[in-house]
């Protein structure tokens, strides 16, 4: 039977540790490349952080399977997978925006979400949860939002990689 509870630590503690990686490398000058299209960036922080996260997951739970935005696939016989995005939100990094953060998950054979932690190493905000046992912000329970109306709510988006062929549909 796995423990949650330490997955989530070890867990916290290397997203934690990719993001003293990830300022490090904003603090200089960093390199940056497109993917499938010239809005789609990759830097590499992403590439260092994805390769950080990686290791260390590999070394702490070798029987999982991993898969990262960036490339990294390992195939495992748990029956558990881990999902990475080194740097999510990596065009707000690369404009030094620092809304950002390094996104974890695990999800079980059936792709359940069983565990997640959200890191933004800028503010030092760490979200995670584990299925069924509510969701934190570095150690305080959150919860949704009680507004039931739209009009009332506090709403923002993002815009897809593709904007420019689905701008009519966005707007």
């Amino acid at each position: 039977m796995r423990n949650f509870q330490e997955q989530l630590q070890v867990v916290r503690d290397i997203s934690i540790e990719a993001g003293k990686l990830i300022i490090s490398i904003s603090q200089r000058e960093f390199l940056i490349e497109t993917k499938s299209n010239s809005m789609n960036l990759v830097t590499e922080a992403d590439k260092a952080s994805e390769k950080l996260i990686v290791s260390k997951l590999k070394k702490h739970f070798p029987e999982d399977s991993i898969i990262a935005e960036e490339g990294s696939e390992i195939k495992g016989s748990s029956g558990y997978s881990w999902v990475i995005d080194p740097i999510d939100g990596t065009t707000n990094f690369a404009h030094k925006y620092p809304f950002y953060c390094i996104s974890i998950g695990l999800v079980n054979n059936q792709k359940d979400p069983v565990l997640g932690v959200v890191y933004n190493p800028y503010f030092n905000e760490t979200f995670y949860a584990i299925k069924g046992q509510g969701a934190f912000l570095n150690e305080k329970p959150i919860q949704v939002s009680a507004i039931k109306e739209l009009s009332g709510a506090l709403v923002a988006t993002g815009f897809p990689y593709n904007r420019r062929e689905m701008m009519q549909k966005i707007l």
